[in-house]
């Protein structure tokens, strides 16, 4: 059995794409946040090691600000104690350890070694490097990162606009090409018009228009703009009651309300000649079939439409 879904299902999956759009621009935002934070953070560690390099025989107020950075410094290592990024010999423990001996040295005498002095200089200059390709890495990353999230989000727009499109189109009334009513329209009309003529005593025909030769039509935009022209044609000769709809790709019908056969006939007449007097539709291929479907008084609606179908199949 066929469901169709409701109008709460259709927003709620709406509401559903545009929440992920949301997660995947809060992640992409994340991750800007993330990348940020790490630049931050590294360029405290290149300060505290250019102040532990730079900093000779200096004031207290100096000295403290040696504490201080090998602290931070203290604390980075042992955070990155496992990279695979440190360009020196030993590991970036066992350096930070040479590097805090010469510092703590040259706090308490003042001074320190030519060989600590090395030391430092060659720490500053692996650190340096670390820091240089640790960022490298994180703004290719980020570029990566950055593509998927873009990537990922206009696919979850397209999505959007596709889902919306298929609604409007799904529950459209009027045809894309003949700007006349569809198919639908027509099915949920002529019902309540069988009803009407048959409980009023009213007389109800249908005018079935066939379009031969559509096909030899130039091209996909040959067919649609003569179809439109077509549509406009045929809503300038039927009357504001009338109701014209394309009922399938050849085939349009018009239900003509409190019309007989002879009715029927006269507008039949008036609309082969305006499709024939038109200019554009007089130069193409089009070439047309017209057949009147009375409803007689005591017809069953469902034999009336059944008839439709099968005249309007055999164009």
């Amino acid at each position: 059995m066929k469901t169709h879904e409701t109008g709460s299902e259709k927003a709620f999956h709406i509401t559903v794409l545009l929440y992920l759009i949301l997660a995947v621009l809060g992640m992409g935002t994340y991750v800007m946040y993330s990348s940020y934070a790490k630049t931050k953070n590294d360029e405290k560690i290149m300060y505290a090691v250019g102040l532990i390099e730079g900093t000779q025989n200096g004031t207290d107020n100096q000295k403290q600000n040696m504490k201080s950075a090998l602290d931070v410094l203290k604390n980075w290592t042992a955070a990155n104690a496992e990279t695979d990024v440190y360009a020196g010999l030993r590991t970036l423990e066992e350096d930070f350890d040479s590097v805090a001996e010469c510092v703590n040295q040259k706090l308490e005498n003042g001074s320190a070694g030519t060989s600590c002095h090395e030391t430092v200089h060659d720490f500053a200059a692996n650190v340096s490097a670390m820091v240089s390709l640790r960022q490298s890495g994180l703004i290719n990353s980020f570029g990566f990162m950055i593509a998927i999230i873009t990537v990922v989000v206009m696919a979850l727009i397209y999505a959007v606009r596709i889902y919306i499109d298929y609604q409007i189109r799904k529950h459209a009334i009027v045809d894309h090409d003949t700007k006349l009513f569809n198919r639908k329209y027509f099915d949920a009309h002529v019902k309540k018009a069988c009803a009407e003529a048959k409980r009023y005593e009213r007389s109800l025909t249908v005018l079935v228009l066939c379009m031969k030769n559509l096909e030899k039509l130039p091209g996909k935009k040959a067919r649609a703009d003569m179809l439109g022209v077509l549509g406009l044609v045929v809503n300038d000769t039927v009357r504001l009651s009338d109701i014209a709809s394309r009922y399938n790709e050849r085939t349009v019908v018009m239900i003509l309300n409190e019309t007989d056969a002879e009715g029927a006939e006269i507008l039949e007449t008036r609309l082969l000649k305006a499709l024939g007097d038109d200019v554009a539709l007089k130069h193409s291929e089009l070439e047309y079939v017209t057949e009147i479907i009375e409803c007689k008084k005591q017809e069953e609606s469902a034999a009336f439409i059944a008839e439709i179908g099968k005249r309007a199949a055999a164009c």
